[in-house]
């Protein structure tokens, strides 16, 4: 029968008084299997969603030096007297909009990494929540 972990894990609990040794043992195995296989699967996606969050990392961090040195290099002109009250202001306005932007993107960028956290420290409940529960044909079979 189709179930998530968690459903299997206390469908065997439930029939545990009623087991002899080698079954329940035959039926626990059976339910370790399926926990190291939902491991597996939630490491994987772990991984991949680690991978593509430090490339985003990285990117907004060259972004974010890159507008520093704009930000800096628009200070020295402005102080050189080299540009117009107009200009300055808004190029100051589009460097600070474009800085408000990268720090949402560091936001989305911490926030996922808390959640690739959440994954590595319970990765069979992860399974569940995020392939089982939603994918109910992706559940693994148990014999009880």
């Amino acid at each position: 029968m189709q179930r998530t972990i968690r459903q299997a894990r206390q469908r065997l609990e439930d029939l545990a008084d009623s087991l002899n040794p080698m079954s329940f043992k035959r039926l626990n195995d059976e339910l370790k299997a399926a926990e190291a296989e939902a491991t597996r699967a939630a490491h994987g996606h772990a991984a991949k969603k680690t991978d593509s969050l430090m490339r985003q990392r990285n990117d907004v961090l060259r972004r974010l030096c890159e507008t520093r040195d704009a930000f800096n290099g628009l200070a020295a002109t402005g102080k050189a007297g080299r540009i117009s009250g107009k200009d300055y202001a808004a190029r100051y306005a589009a460097l600070k909009a474009e800085e408000r932007r990268l720090q949402g993107v560091v936001t989305d960028v911490t926030s996922g990494l808390a959640a690739v956290t959440q994954i590595e420290e319970d990765p069979v409940a992860y399974a569940d929540a995020n392939f089982y529960d939603r994918y109910p044909s992706t559940r693994p079979d148990f014999t009880f």
